[in-house]
C-alpha cells in the first residue's frame, strides 16, 4: 500500500509487523484499514470513523472492535449478514436483519440465540430455512414425509412455496 504524501510503502504485510499503527497519520491508518479492516485490532484508539472504515472494508472486523455499538453492528450485518457470528450482544433486530439480508440463511441459525428462534420463526419459515432434512438423513421416512408436503416443479428440484 502506498502513502499518498511520501509515496512510500506502508509495511502491513504481516500481523507481527504492525508498527505502522503507531505514529502514523490518520490518512495512513485509514488506507491500511481500507486494505484490511481486521487491522482494527491493532489500533488503540478505535474511533467510530476507524471502526466504520474497517467494517466497510471487511465486516468481520466487528470481531475486533472493543466497543460494538448498535450502529456498528447494524453496519456490519448490512455489509455482510454472516458477520452476525462475530457480534457479542445480538439483538432480535440484528438477527432479523441478517436473516432478511442473507443468501445463506441456513448458516446463520447456529449464531442466532435460542431465545430469538420463536420470534424469528416467521422469517425462518418464510425463507424455508428450517431444520435441514436430506436423503442421507438417518430417518428416511422424515425426509420422504417432508417432500410429500411440499410442492416441487415438474422435475422435483425446486421448492415452489409454502404448502
Amino acid at each position: 500500500m502506498r502513502n499518498a504524501d511520501s509515496n512510500q510503502s506502508l509495511d502491513i504485510n504481516s500481523e507481527s509487523d504492525i508498527s505502522f499503527v503507531k505514529n502514523k497519520s490518520i490518512a495512513e491508518v485509514v488506507m491500511a484499514l481500507r486494505e484490511d479492516g481486521r487491522l482494527i485490532r491493532h489500533i488503540e484508539d478505535q474511533t467510530p470513523f476507524f471502526c466504520r472504515t474497517a467494517i466497510i472494508s471487511d465486516a468481520r472486523a466487528i470481531a475486533f472492535i472493543r466497543n460494538q455499538t448498535p450502529e456498528l453492528c447494524t453496519l456490519s450485518v448490512k455489509v455482510h449478514p454472516e458477520s452476525l457470528r462475530y457480534i457479542k450482544n445480538k439483538t432480535l433486530d440484528l438477527c432479523s436483519l441478517a436473516l432478511r439480508s442473507s443468501d445463506k440463511k441456513e448458516t446463520l441459525l447456529p449464531f442466532i440465540p435460542q431465545e430469538f428462534h420463536q420470534d424469528l420463526k416467521h422469517l425462518i419459515e418464510k425463507f424455508d430455512i428450517g431444520p435441514s432434512i436430506s436423503a442421507d438423513s438417518p430417518n428416511n421416512e422424515e425426509f420422504l414425509s417432508a417432500l410429500k408436503d411440499r410442492p416441487f416443479d415438474d422435475k422435483g428440484l425446486k421448492y415452489l412455496g409454502q404448502p
